[in-house]
């Protein structure tokens, strides 16, 4: 922040080409698991503070120096406070498990996220 402006920072080449979206790569096995474990602990840091992404996708991941990014965070989702909340956790893990179960994650890993990310935000199971 800087003032009432907002700062981002590009995530790229010097010359300027963009970091792909995670939608437009083709990971090896353990490329694809080593994402999977970040961007699991990403969602579980923003669990632990009582949020979720609100609209996350292979489409909002950039991977920049071989790691994913989450982006576009403005409409973080308070999973707590939203009635709606809970809807939106469950969402963002279906939709980023869907692309990476695609690809051969095992196709239990992102019920074990939700069930995860739950607990860690204190909401019950619904």
């Amino acid at each position: 922040m800087a003032g009432t402006e907002v700062l981002l920072e590009f995530l790229g080449t010097p010359d300027g080409t963009a970091a792909p979206r995670l939608a437009a790569t083709r990971p090896a096995a353990d490329e694809r698991d080593a994402w999977w474990h970040e961007l699991a602990g990403a969602l579980g840091i923003l669990a632990d503070l009582g949020y979720t992404h609100g609209d996350l996708s292979a489409y909002n991941v950039l991977v920049h120096d071989g790691r994913p990014v989450l982006i576009d965070l403005p409409q973080v989702v308070d999973v707590v406070g939203n009635p709606q909340g809970p809807g939106f956790l469950e969402r963002d893990v279906r939709r980023l498990g869907e692309w990476f179960t695609a690809r051969g994650l095992d196709p239990a890993a992102p019920e074990r996220l939700l069930t995860e990310l739950r607990e860690r935000s204190r909401l019950r199971r619904p």
